[in-house]
């Protein structure tokens, strides 16, 4: 699993007991999609980004924490997102 930010200062101390985690830091170079089974956005991520179209055009299926929740969770979910749809409560 690969963490891409576009932050390069980033403290990643507390994901060292991750096992098979890496990061690309200081963008979202387009490499990344050819290893790419899925790719999860953040929900402030724009979905016109250069990575996302070309991972649509590859047709790698995109989801998101929600999503990957939601189909997991045995149980019926009610969600409430902010105005943003960045925080789902």
């Amino acid at each position: 699993m690969t963490a891409s930010d576009t932050n390069t200062q980033l403290d990643l101390a507390e994901f060292q007991h991750v096992a098979n985690l890496k990061f690309a830091l200081g963008g979202h170079p387009l490499t990344l999609l050819d290893e790419c089974d899925l790719l999860c956005l953040s929900g402030g991520v724009p979905i016109d980004l250069p990575i996302v179209l070309e991972a649509k055009r590859r047709g790698i299926p995109l989801s998101n924490d929600a999503q990957i929740f939601a189909e997991a969770c045995p149980a019926p979910i009610i969600g409430i997102t902010g105005s943003a749809g960045k925080t789902t409560t």
